[in-house]
């Protein structure tokens, strides 16, 4: 939640996250002068680092929630190199768990207007195995409330409806979809019962009779 991080705080971050990779003080006093010298961040008058654009941020968002799927495309894997020559290791691990997600993922909500480029970054970086993840995410969401899920399967329906996902005879009973996005899909064989659909965008989708 902190946008914004103490140049004296840096240090501790890097020796934090490379550990031993980090040889000693002259190396890690290089690495905080060339990550504070880096075009990507921006200093204000109390010494304060954040990124020089939102969209950095975005990026980041976007890339971080598609690792946490389990679903982020191999071509952002396999972008950096370490020294020797092997891939560098995204930071996230796969959360298998809709609870896990809550903080992440299920924390904010990919249908608000604040999230747009973050939706649409994070689309670009799913891979093929992204709408079965989706699928089974749901599944897990079932019969769970908002306090426990956050925006989690409302954000993954979202996703599929984004990805262009079909919604026939899918079993959305019991989940709690707030705030997601089903714009224009075809509801008509979909189950649900009980669902939670307030403040879903429901504009322009189709629905069976018994539905109604």
């Amino acid at each position: 939640g902190e946008l914004s991080i103490h140049y004296k705080s840096i240090p501790d971050r890097i020796s934090s996250y490379f550990k031993d990779k980090i040889s000693g003080q002259h190396e890690l006093d290089a690495w905080d002068f060339d990550l504070r010298s880096q075009t990507l961040l921006h200093r204000d008058a109390a010494g304060n680092f954040a990124f020089a654009h939102k969209s950095l941020a975005e990026f980041f968002v976007a890339l971080k929630f598609s690792a946490e799927l389990g679903c982020l495309r191999k071509t952002f894997m396999e972008t950096y190199c370490e020294a020797n020559g092997r891939f560098c290791e995204i930071p996230y691990n796969p959360l298998l768990k809709p609870e896990e997600l809550v903080n992440s993922f299920g924390a904010l909500n990919l249908n608000a207007m604040s999230m747009q480029a973050t939706s649409s970054l994070l689309i670009a970086m799913l891979d093929d195995s992204a709408t079965e993840k989706l699928w089974k995410l749901i599944e897990g969401c079932r019969n769970k409330d908002f306090d426990s899920i956050g925006y989690t399967a409302g954000n993954a329906v979202s996703l599929l409806n984004w990805l262009g996902a079909s919604f026939d005879h899918r079993d959305l009973s019991n989940v709690c979809l707030a705030d997601s996005n089903l714009q224009g899909a075809n509801l008509m064989t979909t189950k649900l019962e009980s669902a939670e659909l307030s403040g879903a965008n429901l504009s322009n989708a189709s629905f069976g009779l018994d539905q109604l």
